[in-house]
């Protein structure tokens, strides 16, 4: 079974995830991730879309904010230019720029394989029936557990786990998304 995520689909759509990881704090710290495709763009003459990732979280009494923008192919979902901005407080403490081939990554998922089947599955956002299921299971008891469906904008995710043989690691979960 496969889902294709229709990349027309993405245009002015959002969805929006609280990632709680249980590696540094068994109670869990969280983060507030907003995914946006905010509009189209060309980059050095190809038609893209701008999908900009915001990561909000406070660590230590500070509110940090990462603003991450990729300029991504409109007709291969390629990855052409990426800016990273990061704060501090509101004070703006980093802004990087890197070619789309970077180490910062260049892919847009669109094609999830599933390797388990279809679960319905709930969550803040909602009940979301016949998600595609997939999982991966790694050396040493790592692995993930990942639902897609294709009534979400961007990727598709509506959950996401992550766990060792010793427990979960993190969970991914929507809280909101439109288009």
């Amino acid at each position: 079974m496969h889902l294709r995520i229709n990349v027309g689909y993405i245009f002015r759509a959002y969805a929006n995830y609280l990632l709680t990881d249980y590696l540094t704090d068994p109670n869990g710290t969280t983060t507030n991730i907003k995914l946006n495709v905010t509009g189209e763009e060309g980059y050095s003459g190809t038609p893209c879309w701008t999908y900009v990732m915001t990561t909000e979280a406070d660590f230590y009494g500070v509110s940090n904010k990462v603003v991450t923008t990729k300029w991504l192919s409109k007709s291969t979902l390629e990855c052409m230019h990426i800016r990273v901005q990061a704060y501090a407080n509101g004070e703006l403490t980093d802004d990087s720029e890197y070619a789309g081939d970077s180490h910062e990554g260049s892919d847009m998922p669109n094609v999830i394989q599933a390797t388990v089947g279809a679960e319905t599955i709930t969550v803040t956002a909602g009940t979301f029936n016949n998600c595609v299921k997939d999982a991966d299971e790694g050396p040493n008891g790592q692995g993930s557990k990942e639902w897609v469906s294709v009534n979400v904008p961007i990727w598709g995710l509506v959950k996401l786990e992550t766990y060792l043989s010793s427990g979960t690691l993190s969970i991914y979960e929507l809280t909101a998304y439109g288009g």
